[in-house]
């Protein structure tokens, strides 16, 4: 499928309304408390949302525990953490391989891009981004296809 038309269908299943796709702009949709940016490159699609600003009084250790999630995309779920200078805001980017994507596909990448920046933001907000889940790992390595998609 089309990107647009992926777009279109999700957001539709999703319950989000009728969504404008602009081919050189992309589109923004919000889920839960999660905007993300959808965005057609050649040959993929990237997902983009910001996870807040940076926090005050960040430093060394902050920047470290990015590095260090985004090392093999072990804490990441296959996204990667990023800091956008312009806005100085943390980001979390995602990019999808776009040839012949099935829908069902394209709801999965969406679902568990959202369920990772939901993973993220709180621990920006509260100053901490400490992992905070159970020993051996963030808790993202859950079965992805038991994520639900919330509008």
């Amino acid at each position: 499928m089309q990107i647009i038309d992926l777009v279109k269908e999700f957001c539709q299943r999703a319950g989000l309304g009728e969504i404008v796709f602009d081919p050189a702009q992309g589109a923004r949709l919000t889920m839960n408390e999660t905007t993300l940016a959808i965005e057609a490159m050649p040959d993929t699609i990237l997902l983009t949302a910001s996870l807040g600003p940076v926090p005050d009084g960040a430093d060394v250790d902050l920047f470290r525990t990015l590095l260090i999630a985004n090392f093999e995309l072990a804490e990441t779920g296959g996204a990667s953490l990023a800091l956008n200078a312009t806005f100085d805001e943390i980001m979390v980017c995602r990019t999808i391989l776009q040839a012949d994507l099935p829908y069902e596909a394209f709801e999965r990448e969406i679902s568990i891009f959202v369920t990772i920046a939901e993973a993220w933001a709180p621990k920006l907000r509260r100053g901490s981004i400490r992992d905070d889940a159970p020993e051996g790992g963030s808790g993202l390595e859950s079965d992805p296809d038991a994520v639900q998609i919330r509008a």
